[in-house]
């Protein structure tokens, strides 16, 4: 069918495949290609595949992790995660994939690590 549309000079029919492809491929890297690492003493997020960027704190100097998912991020199950370390430096991470559940996750760890002090 698509070879067909562009023998009969259809490309506006072969640009409607095409253009949801190459609008969702950057988010879809960015989604695959992130990595989050969550243990009883650290947070450790790497985001990107051909630009790395890397956070690593510890559980302990962590005051806050907020949550941005808009419409398309709650449909698709991605979002920017904000963490704020302690002196108020805000680390932004954006299309991270599963954001609610890495924010619970970091919430678990610092419950058990304060119910052990």
């Amino acid at each position: 069918m698509m070879f067909v549309a562009i023998a009969d000079g259809h490309y506006g029919a072969l640009l409607l495949l095409i253009l949801p492809i190459i609008i969702a491929l950057p988010g879809l890297i960015a989604v695959r290609t992130s990595e989050l690492l969550i243990t009883d003493r650290r947070v450790i997020i790497k985001v990107g595949w051909l630009q790395r960027r890397t956070l690593e704190m510890f559980i302990s100097k962590i005051e806050s992790v907020a949550v941005h998912q808009p419409l398309f991020g709650r449909m698709f199950g991605y979002g920017t995660v904000v963490i704020r370390g302690t002196g108020g430096s805000a680390e932004p991470f954006s299309k991270i994939a599963a954001p609610i559940e890495f924010r619970n996750a970091i919430q678990r760890v610092q419950g058990a690590s304060e119910s052990r002090r």
